[in-house]
């Protein structure tokens, strides 16, 4: 839950991009947002965990591991969605991109591998190009 909806409840377009950066982080780790610890019962919370391994550089020791392991361009790919998904769920929602920077940046991990998967002079599938405006700086 957003953070500042609990605190104001108040919900805003900045809510939105708090959600849709948590289930960017399902999608990249394979598990739910809040789960219980096997072991002690005690909820466990996917982006205290999650997030401050992004911080340190560590996307790529927290995908899914039913995934097949990913190629290098790949792995350039998941880890600018991985930052993107902790700018998104910044706790302040003043320091959270809006939606059109996060598809922007969810462009821009897309063509990553579209351009090194296509042969010069082709345009990358959907239009997308490294051009795109990306996410916010980190």
């Amino acid at each position: 839950m957003d953070p500042e909806y609990y605190r104001l409840r108040h919900l805003t377009a900045k809510s939105d991009v708090y959600s849709f950066g948590v289930v960017l982080l399902e999608l990249l780790t394979g598990c739910r947002a809040v789960e219980r610890d096997e072991e002690s019962g005690t909820p466990r919370n996917l982006v205290e965990e999650v997030v401050p391994r992004i911080e340190a550089d560590e996307v790529h020791c927290l995908l899914d591991g039913r995934l097949p392991p990913p190629t290098p361009c790949e792995i350039e790919a998941v880890m600018y969605v991985g930052y993107l998904a902790a700018d998104c769920v910044s706790a302040l929602g003043s320091d959270r991109p809006t939606m059109t920077e996060v598809v922007a940046g969810l462009e821009r991990a897309v063509s990553t591998c579209a351009d090194h998967n296509q042969p010069p002079g082709l345009a990358a599938p959907l239009g997308l190009s490294r051009s795109s405006t990306g996410a916010r700086s980190e």
